[in-house]
């Protein structure tokens, strides 16, 4: 049958009375910061993007406190951390002294052009699709993704032409006031030229694989160097030796003068046999009308001629980072960093072996590690000592000074060290991105004498969380946050004085990062690794520091290999994990270092998992269906049998102290089936409960499947097309296993979460941000099975959902009151805005949701605290409540 439901809401705009939702305490206190990066200089300022939790904004500073200040309230789009060389449109773009960036619209979703010089932005196009910019002749052009080229002027992009059969744009170079650039096709790198219009144009010539197999080429770094009359390019070509019946993998220097003869393959630079060894040749450098290059620990040179490309020192290792500068140029000399016989130090060359010299021994005692060289008037600055001081050198010893300290935070990630920002303005200012305990990463400047902070732009407190893995015991949440001591194990009962850190298991400001977490009684468990130590560890925890501690495992494999624990599963008062040993991947403990072992099973060495317990047993797949006891003999398949038994279950779960599951199967006449199955552990009750076709519903190889339960029921999906699939449900028997409804989801991408409220299952789908979202309730009829949300997203998803007196709560984004706290009791009428952290259309991004006896306690963000822990009290509404606005007519097909 059909049955149309009209869900028609409206807001009513007099005596709404919401919840009081206050801060519950401000755990870490310290400044968010605001993170500056994408400096670029224009006008006479500087530009440059801050960070905050809703997204990047673009500022402007002309070294005063006074004039540092927001360009303008759009939050734009940008790559933090994109290549230093790149010209992409998600990097800050400089044309005739004006800043162009990307905004999106956030009611159409389409990205933006804008343009400013520091005064009110200006829209440029209003539905851009660059990918890269290049100016030439006082136009700016852009490319886009399909590989066209396109010419802005007049606020309009006109096309200038498309370029066939590519699949990716490598890098535009100037030249002889000629514009090359090159494109990757199907089977060939292709050389071309522009002069900006259709006929000026053309492609020059093909460096094709008429010897190859296919090529790749590399782009982690810049790996096309124009210099006066030349541009050098490298490819990557794998190719068969036929003698040997061995594959080849060649890095090749290239070289171009924008003709057709002026193409050709300058040197081979490196041959390998094997893939994962194969290094290629490293920031390619422009040297005079050469080009400088390392490749293995060995220093290059090259004019573009065979004769001329050589190696002028090998040293056991030169430093390499594809988002820093690895050479300076200054005059007829450069820079760079290597180790000969010391750590990474600072050596200077001309080109020659005998010009290649050490110049300073920065740090005697350790690496001092050059990198980021920029050359500024007739000095090099550059980076040294673990990127915490600026240095600059004229090229003489006594010229190598230190100038500046640059610090940064305990803990900090090498990845986060490369994109310590900063300009030097034509003006000789340094403007830079730095650290201090208080206000975090802020702006400061150095004019060459001393330094100062600019501005504390962003003075939110910093976020304190850093994860959803909780574990509740009685009435106290254990869980991960973050202060000035890192991320650590903290606990709370629900008072703010009972809110405090566990144990600062990584000393100092390094973090704990915690995967997974359970609890045993009183007891704790859970797995972490540290920002020093990559190693997954086992702890355990009853909630003092000093009863927090790890429980030692060993793999006996050498090489200090480790377990690894993970998929923590309690089975009464026995942890099981999945760890790597010789003597098997599954391991049990009571919580004592001397019980805690693996179970000695060589069988089960392989694709271990789905941990499930099931009446005081796990079971578990190792592509049969495994159930075990904790002991060895009794850790063993549950049938031996080869027909009419699981064979790759999938959706394990628990329902009524039997284990459910999804598998495939094969007869004795060696037909295969799909079903739905109950086991008991034992052979006779392991059976199937409903069959499905495989070839209708792909069951088991569709990886959103879900198999879900109620107090009472069973929740499950299946016929998925691109944009529906049918829900069922099932009592645990097969009269009982029936299709509820179809549900349409619009796109194949959707996400999908799940949750349950007494006998009531609630499903929430949604895709991206400008994407329609749903939340389903179910009792299990169709009649009792219902869409309580229907709406499109702004830019955020929906939070995890907790049952809190009677109702689920949970975090979506409304266009009216931004990303704040909703409830539901499974109905549109009774889905309500539970209470807002900020006030209006600003986002508090509900996440982490703990219930207590009297309040639930949540994340939620605003201007002052940052992203800390808020509590709310339960009452929603005291005169009218507010519906969620549901305006839809939607009909379900209903069997």
């Amino acid at each position: 049958m059909k049955r149309t439901i009209i869900c028609t809401f409206l807001f009513l705009a007099f005596h709404f009375s919401f919840a009081q939702i206050s801060l519950f305490k401000d755990i870490n206190t310290l400044e968010a910061g605001s993170n500056p990066a994408n400096f670029v200089e224009a006008n006479g300022l500087v530009f440059f993007t801050v960070q905050r939790i809703d997204g990047y904004y673009l500022w402007k500073t002309d070294g005063t406190e006074a004039g540092t200040r927001q360009v303008s309230e759009q939050k734009i789009v940008i790559n933090l951390f994109n290549n230093t060389f790149s010209n992409s449109v998600t990097n800050l773009y400089v044309h005739n002294n004006e800043v162009y960036y990307q905004t999106k619209n956030a009611s159409t979703g389409v990205i933006e052009l804008w343009k400013t010089n520091g005064t009110t932005p200006v829209l440029i196009l209003n539905n851009f699709t660059g990918t890269h910019f290049f100016s030439y002749n006082n136009n700016l052009y852009f490319f886009d993704f399909a590989t066209s080229i396109y010419k802005i002027e007049n606020n309009n992009a006109s096309l200038v032409k498309s370029i066939p059969n590519v699949t990716l744009l490598e890098k535009t170079v100037l030249m002889n006031n000629i514009v090359y650039f090159f494109v990757k096709g199907n089977t060939a790198i292709e050389v071309w030229k522009t002069d900006g219009t259709e006929t000026g144009t053309v492609q020059i010539t093909t460096i094709d694989n008429t010897i190859d197999i296919y090529y790749n080429y590399n782009t982690n770094d810049p790996k096309i160097v124009g210099t006066e009359n030349q541009i050098f390019l490298f490819v990557y070509r794998m190719r068969k030796d036929e003698i040997n019946n061995l594959l080849l993998y060649d890095t090749e220097l290239w070289r171009t003068d924008g003709t057709t003869t002026g193409t050709a393959l300058i040197k081979t630079i490196l041959t390998q046999n094997d893939y994962s060894i194969t290094f290629s040749a490293k920031s390619p450098t422009k040297f005079g009308n050469k080009i400088v290059f390392n490749e293995s620990g060995k220093l290059w040179i090259s004019d573009g001629t065979e004769a001329n490309t050589q190696i002028i020192k090998s040293f056991q290792s030169i430093y390499n980072n594809p988002y820093t500068r690895s050479y300076g140029v200054l005059n007829d000399k450069f820079f760079f960093s290597a180790q000969e016989n010391n750590d990474f130090e600072l050596w200077i060359s001309d080109g020659t072996y005998t010009g290649t010299q050490l110049l300073k021994d920065i740090n005697p005692n350790e690496s001092s590690l050059p990198n980021h060289f920029d050359k500024i008037g007739n000095k090099v600055f550059f980076r040294a000592n673990n990127n915490n001081e600026l240095w600059k050198t004229d090229g003489t010893v006594t010229g190598t000074v230190f100038v500046q300290n640059i610090a940064k935070p305990d803990g900090l990630s090498p990845f986060d060290i490369t994109s310590l920002e900063y300009i030097y303005t034509s003006t000789n200012q340094l403007f830079y991105k730095n650290y201090d305990a208080q206000n975090n990463y802020e702006l400061w400047i150095y004019d060459g004498v001393s330094s100062k902070l600019v501005k504390n732009i962003v003075t939110t407190s910093s976020n304190s969380n850093v994860s959803d893995k909780r574990v509740k015991i009685g009435n106290t949440w254990y869980f991960s946050a973050i202060d000035h001591q890192g991320a650590e194990l903290w606990k709370s009962d629900g008072t703010i004085n009972a809110t405090t850190i566990v144990k600062d298991i990584s000393e100092g400001a390094y973090s704990t990062n915690i995967r997974e977490m359970v609890a045993i009684g009183n007891i704790v468990y859970f797995t972490a690794n540290s920002t020093t130590d990559s190693k997954m560890r086992l702890w355990r925890s009853d909630g003092t520091n000093t009863g927090t501690f790890e429980i030692p495992l060993s793999s006996g494999l050498q090489g200090d290999i480790g377990v690894n624990p993970e998929k923590l599963t309690v089975v009464g008062n026995k942890l099981f994990f999945k760890g790597l040993s010789t003597q098997g991947y599954l391991w049990v403990s009571d919580g004592t270092i001397t019980n805690t072992r693996p179970i000695n099973n060589r069988i089960i060495l392989g694709n271990l998992n789905n941990l499930t317990h099931v009446n005081g047993k796990l079971f578990f797949t190792n592509e049969r269906l495994w159930i075990s006891d904790g002991t060895d003999a009794g850790t063993k398949l549950v049938s031996e049998n080869f027909f009419d038994t699981p064979i790759s279950p999938v959706c394990l779960i628990e329902f009524q102290s039997k284990l459910y599951f999804f598998s495939t199967y094969t007869t004795p006449a060696f037909e295969s089936g799909t079903a739905l199955w109950e086991s008991d552990g034992t052979v006779n009750g392991t059976k199937i409960i409903k069959e499905f076709n495989e070839s209708d519903d792909y069951l088991t190889s569709s990886f959103r499947l879900f198999l879900e339960k109620s107090t009472n029921k069973l929740f499950f999906r299946v016929k998925p097309t691109v944009s529906t699939f049918d829900l069922w449900t099932s009592d645990g028997t097969g009269i009982g296993t029936n299709k509820l409804t179809t549900v349409n989801t619009l796109s194949s991408q959707i996400k999908q979460s799940f949750s349950s409220l007494g006998n009531k299952f609630f499903m929430f789908l949604y895709s991206s941000a400008d994407r329609p979202a749903w939340g389903w309730s179910s009792d299990g009829t169709v009649d009792g099975t219902q869409i309580f949300i229907q709406r499109i997203l702004r830019n955020t998803g929906i939070s995890d959902a907790k049952a809190f007196n009677g109702k689920l709560y949970f975090g979506i984004d409304d266009d009216r009151y931004g990303h704040e706290l909703w409830s539901t009791d499974g109905t549109p009428l009774g889905t309500q805005l539970a209470g807002e952290v900020q006030s209006g259309p600003a986002s508090s991004y509900v996440n982490s949701l703990m219930d207590f006896s009297d309040k639930l306690v949540f994340w939620g963000y605003d201007n002052t605290y940052g992203m800390e822990p808020r509590y709310f009290n339960g009452q929603i509404c005291k005169e009218e409540c507010i519906p969620f606005r549901v305006i839809k007519t939607k009909t379900l097909n209903r069997q």
